[in-house]
């Protein structure tokens, strides 16, 4: 027999504050502390055999495709990286309630990358100038000059 949804077993995410990396939803500690920039995206790699990040980045082959989160701080062993929720970064988005995607070099943007050799994925939605939902595609697309 199908069980009743129920409220209290839900999970909410609140808008988040000012201030880039300021966020509610889920984190990890996971991987090799690195230095990094509040609000940017980053991805898991492993290196060594070990799991670390690096500044994601949308026309950098390897750099695109795996598991994404956004930087909470200046160190992603202290302060956190964010795997999904309402977070706040650092740039300012042209439009709201559209798709955000990833850029260059961590930046988050609500223009689609359009270049050829981008790599186009989408991170999640603009609710302010600066704040999103973060809840990254686990898909890509290449942009093939044609």
């Amino acid at each position: 027999m199908a069980q009743k949804y129920e409220k209290q077993n839900s999970k909410v995410f609140a808008i988040s504050g000012a201030g880039a990396g300021t966020h509610d939803g889920d984190i990890t500690f996971l991987g090799t502390a690195i230095a990094t920039t509040a609000g940017k995206c980053y991805m898991a790699y492993i290196s060594g055999g070990n799991l670390t990040w690096t500044l994601a980045d949308q026309d950098s082959a390897g750099k695109f495709e795996g598991l994404l989160a956004i930087a909470l701080g200046s160190n992603s062993g202290t302060d956190g990286m964010l795997l999904r929720g309402m977070v706040t970064v650092s740039q300012a988005f042209t439009s709201l309630a559209t798709r955000v995607y990833l850029g260059d070099l961590g930046v988050v943007t609500s223009t689609a990358p359009s270049g050829g050799s981008d790599n186009v994925r989408v991170l999640g939605y603009s609710l302010d100038e600066s704040q999103m939902y973060f809840n990254p595609d686990n898909t890509f697309i290449e942009i093939v000059d044609g």
